[in-house]
């Protein structure tokens, strides 16, 4: 009797223990897995997502390098002046953009450029200096046409032409025109002097058609013969004249 209850008690025991021990192994599985879970689902997938958006905006975007020559030019993006050539603008919208070029002295330039994103853009100008052209006549007041285009009048002074060649025609009422032609480069200077000739009259036509010239013998003697009967109708009624003053005494 005591042996049967002591095995009862055993088992009793063991069992106890074997629940006991069976909710002391769940947490430890949960937490095995819970880690992959925290991977894939939680900061870390927040911070590729961050990752991938940050590479969008740095493709969105691209630097620009701007020299000029000479140097020291200003840089006009977008109608906001950003300083003095040779300069590194970053974070530019990739796209068209408006750029101006400005120097004083010197043509100014503008262009549009395209910015590349994730890109350093580079870009250089090259900038000219205006030419100078005087132009004097003798006489003064003649007109001054640049390339078959009214600039002016004698005397003439133009200080901001682009560099390059150019046609000169000078035309005054009465005096025979002129032309010249003169090629500039960038900062330079020229001056065109003319004296005008008058124009010269035409000569009489000596090589006439012996046509033209008969005419012309026939109605000279027509006339000396128009004359001449008039001196001898003039005379013989003088001489009948004479005669009836005769009689009547």
């Amino acid at each position: 009797m005591r042996g049967c209850f002591n095995s009862i008690m055993f088992l009793i025991v063991a069992c106890a223990t074997l629940l006991a021990q069976g909710p002391a192994t769940t947490p430890a599985q949960d937490s095995v897995q819970a880690a992959p879970a925290a991977i894939m689902s939680g900061q870390e997938v927040g911070n590729i997502q961050d990752s991938g958006a940050a590479t969008g905006q740095a493709a969105a975007v691209g630097t620009l390098t701007v020299t000029t020559v000479p140097d020291s030019a200003f840089v006009i993006l977008d109608d906001v002046l950003k300083g003095n050539a040779p300069i590194t603008l970053t974070d530019i919208p990739a796209g068209k953009h408006i750029i101006i070029i400005k120097k004083k002295d010197y043509f100014a330039k503008k262009a549009t450029i395209t910015i590349s994103g994730g890109m350093d853009n580079k870009v250089t100008f090259e900038l000219v200096k205006p030419v100078q052209l005087l132009v004097s006549s003798e006489p003064s007041g003649a007109a001054v046409l640049l390339n078959n285009e009214r600039a002016g009048k004698t005397p003439y002074a133009d200080s901001k032409l682009k560099p390059g060649t150019y046609a000169i025609r000078l035309a005054l009422e009465g005096y025979e025109p002129q032309q010249r032609t003169v090629t500039m480069n960038g900062g330079g200077r020229d001056s065109v002097h003319a004296i005008l000739a008058p124009l010269t009259k035409a000569a009489p036509d000596t090589a006439a058609a012996p046509e033209t010239r008969g005419k012309k013998e026939k109605s000279k003697m027509s006339s000396i013969l128009d004359k001449v009967a008039i001196g001898v109708f003039v005379c013989f009624s003088l001489v009948i004249l004479l005669i009836e003053l005769t009689q009547n005494k």
